[in-house]
């Protein structure tokens, strides 16, 4: 059953490099290295963090019960819990200025994606991974743990490979004939996640949206003596260039230093004069 668990994960994060593949720029390596960061990482993370709020607030005067605590925190401290420790690599990947320049808005979907599918796989092996013994196998494929009328399911081969992102295990209601996988919640409030890792930049995003460098698409009256910047000498192709007439504060991320744009001028047409501010 753990091996059908490693396959769906994996399984539902390559359909999204598939279907992301025309616009991503991060490697498949290092998509499948933030599924291990998500096991290793994130999820014992979050494991320790939850077993020591949950300690805390049982061991005071008026804490109550363990059970009760334990209960409580899964819908209410939990999920908070969970959801800011699988952004947290994202967070740590914009901090670095080479993977903030090269990354876009689908890499860090993408990786949180696969980050939230391996918090998903470690949940689901450390649930169900020890139940092998018990499990009952169904015709229709699967293998179900018969403990309650809404039993766990472990979906086989064949409902793993014709869902779109299918989840490690699921929840097969009574009597249901035909049970299929279900979506992977990690995966798809992970993804959800990912723009927040890219959205609150730190660093200056190479644009054209200052007055210094000249747009490729220049307004009328435009002066003709304005350098021409190249951002695919920089290396920085895949940012867009807007128009002059973009005002030049349409953001904190738009606007880069002015030593970045002497460096891209430069760097572009050395004998070119640059204009410095």
């Amino acid at each position: 059953m753990a091996v059908l668990m490693v396959a769906a994960t994996v399984y539902g994060v390559v359909q999204l490099l598939v279907l992301s593949s025309p616009t991503r720029s991060v490697r498949v390596s290092t998509v499948l290295l933030a599924i291990a960061v998500g096991v290793y990482g994130c999820g014992i993370v979050t494991l320790l963090l939850e077993y020591a709020y949950t300690r805390a607030v049982s061991d005071q005067p008026h804490g109550g019960a363990l059970l009760n605590t334990v209960k409580t925190a899964s819908y209410t401290v939990d999920p908070v819990v969970e959801e800011l420790i699988k952004i947290t690599p994202l967070l740590l990947a914009a901090w670095n200025v080479k993977i903030r320049r090269q990354w876009g808005l689908t890499d860090y979907v993408v990786t949180g994606a696969a980050l939230g599918a391996g918090f998903g796989l470690l949940e689901a092996v450390a649930r169900f991974g020890l139940d092998a013994a018990r499990a009952v196998s169904l015709p229709t494929g699967g293998w179900m743990i018969p403990d309650s009328l809404q039993a766990p399911w472990i979906p086989g081969p064949g409902q793993v490979f014709a869902a779109w992102f299918p989840a490690p295990f699921s929840t097969l209601d009574f009597g249901e004939a035909h049970p299929a996988a279900d979506t992977s919640p990690h995966l798809v409030y992970a993804a959800g996640c990912g723009p927040w890792g890219w959205c609150p930049s730190p660093l200056p995003a190479p644009t054209t949206c200052s007055p210094t460098t000249r747009p490729h698409n220049p307004a009328p009256g435009t002066p003709s003596h304005w350098p021409k910047t190249s951002t695919a000498s920089c290396g920085l192709s895949r940012w867009p260039c807007w128009p002059s007439r973009w005002p030049p504060t349409c953001g904190r991320s738009a606007v880069p230093s002015g030593r970045s744009r002497a460096y891209c001028s430069a760097r572009s047409e050395p004998d070119a004069p640059v204009l410095r501010p």
